[in-house]
């Protein structure tokens, strides 16, 4: 493994590496040719990384005695690491707010060499396109407060935001169920115009910020350049899959206690909660690249139909789907 890290190689270091986004990020820094690193805990499920050339620091966010090995003598940092549902309202503070504090904190002590560290947010923390409320879910709340902790590092750090709509693609698990629905006759009556970003476009838009030139925490978002409407989309990923679905309409207070029964019937905190109900009672999630391409040229290469092909392929590949 040594190999990967001879001078003149860049050294990026990916939190959150197992995920789904930072799996995908680290295979695509690597494709690159770039020394990377991943920040995974000791309880991480590693299937992702498995055959990944990365070198793994075990930590976690929450823990800053575990970050300076980590983030020593990088160039780049992704910070992908967050929670996203929770039973506890605090857990979103302690990782998502005060975890990238902690991870700002090391690099501005010892990652002298840093030119970039880019903070992978949400839209949800700029709340719905069409409402000036601003985020309507904790794990939205939890968010916008780590993009005001990445700006006041600006001045100290080189540092770059980036949202993040509904990201889909192979390893995803948030689309599946709603995607299961559609390939077994049901489709939620949902009214909403939305933005998509298929995994790759996604994380070839976190290393296009990672180059770009100054610090800069005035967010900026990515998508595939179209607004979606749900039904259209629904009707889209249908004709992939073969099926004719049944659509049932669902009121916003029916949606909110089904999701409380949801939360109420699972062990553990289901993808399906009051937080996600609330997001989803909201009409308009869309976002546009304007920014992004200003600062960095980006141009999405995956539009719904090429995407949503390679991740139904996968899914039924790996037996995630019938």
């Amino acid at each position: 493994m040594h190999w990967l890290y001879h001078s003149g190689v860049p050294v990026a270091l990916v939190t959150g590496a197992n995920g789904f986004i930072g799996s995908h990020l680290c295979e695509a820094l690597i494709a690159r040719g770039w020394a990377t690193r991943a920040l995974v805990r000791r309880t991480s499920n590693l299937r992702w990384l498995s055959g990944v050339a990365v070198k793994q620091y075990f930590g976690d966010v929450s823990a800053p005695e575990t970050l300076p090995d980590a983030v020593k003598a990088v160039d780049y940092v992704f910070h992908a690491a967050a929670i996203v549902k929770t039973r506890h309202a605090e857990e979103f503070t302690r990782v998502n707010c005060d975890g990238t504090r902690n991870l700002l904190d090391a690099c501005a002590q010892r990652a002298p060499r840093l030119k970039k560290l880019v903070f992978l947010s949400t839209i949800a923390a700029a709340g719905p396109a069409d409402q000036s409320c601003g985020p309507v879910s904790r794990y939205g709340e939890s968010k916008l407060v780590a993009e005001r902790i990445v700006a006041e590092f600006a001045a100290r750090l080189a540092v770059a935001v980036l949202r993040l709509p509904a990201i889909y693609g192979p390893r995803d698990t948030e689309s599946l169920g709603l995607i299961r629905a559609l390939n077994s006759g049901i489709r939620p009556g949902l009214d909403m115009s939305m933005s998509v970003c298929y995994v790759v476009d996604a994380v070839e838009a976190a290393i296009a910020l990672a180059l770009s030139a100054g610090s800069d925490a005035t967010p900026c978002s990515v998508c595939d350049g179209t607004a979606h409407d749900f039904q259209g989309w629904a009707t889209r990923v249908e004709a992939l899959l073969g099926r004719k679905t049944l659509k049932l309409r669902i009121p916003p207070w029916l949606l909110r206690r089904l999701a409380w029964w949801s939360e109420k019937l699972s062990a553990e905190m289901p993808i399906f909660n009051r937080d996600k109900a609330r997001e989803l009672s909201c009409r308009d999630w869309t976002c546009d690249l304007r920014t992004l391409q200003a600062r960095t040229g980006f141009a999405p290469k995956y539009d719904l139909e090429r995407g949503m092909r390679l991740t139904i392929d996968w899914y039924r590949e790996h037996k995630w789907l019938r």
